[in-house]
């Protein structure tokens, strides 16, 4: 179970820790207000920035760089580039992921983080965490700017800012960049420090 965790760590955080590596606690917030979307899940699926978030999702767990590179907001797939990163993918043999609540940033309505629930397994174990898909529109588009993910067994959620230059902390790095994301980064950490379903009420 310990190896397949930390498998899947190296699958979001990249080649270089690529502005990753923080918990989630030390994300910024500037005091934005994140709301839950009223849509049914059935709904929820149809929404534009689910869609991208979920074609995200499933170019990891396959190995397909260039689909998961296509989804990143524009300045996280610069940043990657400029500094040769690309996803280290998890030998995983199978993944499934479920899009649970929609959480809208009120402050901003071109960002919002998707929750997901997503279950890895190896052939011969199984893990299953939490995570959120922080969404940014550009140029009508949503395309993702990093992810908050939940390994569970007491260890604090990790935010990923794939806008951040590497080797640098989430909460230091491009500060105009986090700043602009920090009420969905809010959410996403305390959506993944919550109990399963606690943001569905």
């Amino acid at each position: 179970m310990r190896c397949l965790c930390a498998l899947v760590s190296l699958t979001f955080v990249t080649a270089l820790g690529c502005g990753g590596g923080d918990t989630a606690s030390n994300a910024p917030s500037t005091g934005g207000t994140a709301t839950s979307a009223s849509a049914s899940a059935s709904d929820i699926n149809k929404h534009p920035a689910v869609v991208s978030s979920t074609k995200f999702l499933k170019a990891i767990s396959t190995g397909d760089q260039t689909t998961a590179m296509g989804c990143l907001t524009p300045l996280a797939a610069k940043q990657l580039e400029d500094y040769g990163q690309g996803f280290k993918f998890a030998a995983v043999a199978e993944a499934d992921f479920k899009a649970t609540n929609l959480r809208e940033n009120a402050m901003d309505t071109d960002e919002t983080a998707v929750e997901y629930h997503m279950t890895v397994s190896d052939g011969t174990e199984s893990v299953e965490l939490d995570l959120c898909c922080i969404m940014r529109q550009v140029n009508n588009d949503w395309r993702l700017s990093g992810i908050v993910y939940d390994l569970g067994n007491g260890q604090e959620p990790v935010l990923v800012n794939y806008e951040a230059a590497p080797q640098q902390p989430a909460n230091t790095a491009n500060s105009a960049q986090t700043a602009a994301n920090s009420g969905a980064e809010a959410a996403a950490a305390e959506t993944a420090q919550a109990p399963a379903g606690a943001q569905n009420r």
